[in-house]
């Protein structure tokens, strides 16, 4: 670290989660339904692990939130170079946990992938909504 640069700003964890507050509760949904389908069906594992996914998928979007607010907090011009091996090393860690859970505990472990999946999902959805709301709005 050179003398003129001051080192970037300590994000909570807990800023990061109330800014991003309806994900973490549609997250919440997601994984109880996750749990319950599973049970319902019969395989609890299953169920734990598309829970497992949707963890995985709210950690990912958590850690995101907590970079951005640290990068723009910071006082320094974005990288794209920056923001991007951030986002590679975060999408890196998260895959190779899940590939990890599936190959470990196949078949029930594939269901982390489902998880991801309607973790996405989710996220586009109350992405967009704000956005159509706002097109109509104009």
């Amino acid at each position: 670290m050179n003398a003129g640069s001051t080192a970037a700003p300590q994000v909570s964890m807990t800023e990061a989660t109330r800014r991003q507050r309806l994900v973490v509760v549609a997250a919440g949904v997601a994984a109880v339904v996750a749990l319950m389908l599973g049970g319902g069906l019969g395989n609890w594992l299953a169920g734990l692990f598309g829970a497992l996914g949707v963890g995985l998928g709210l950690a990912n979007a958590l850690l995101t939130e907590a970079s951005m607010i640290r990068m723009t907090t910071a006082g320094r011009k974005l990288s794209r170079k920056q923001f991007a091996v951030s986002a590679f090393g975060r999408l890196a860690a998260i895959s190779l946990v899940a590939l990890i859970l599936v190959f470990a505990f196949w078949p029930a472990g594939g269901f982390v992938l489902a998880g991801l999946a309607v973790f996405q999902l989710l996220t586009i959805v109350l992405t967009a909504l704000p956005l159509l709301k706002e097109l109509r709005q104009s």
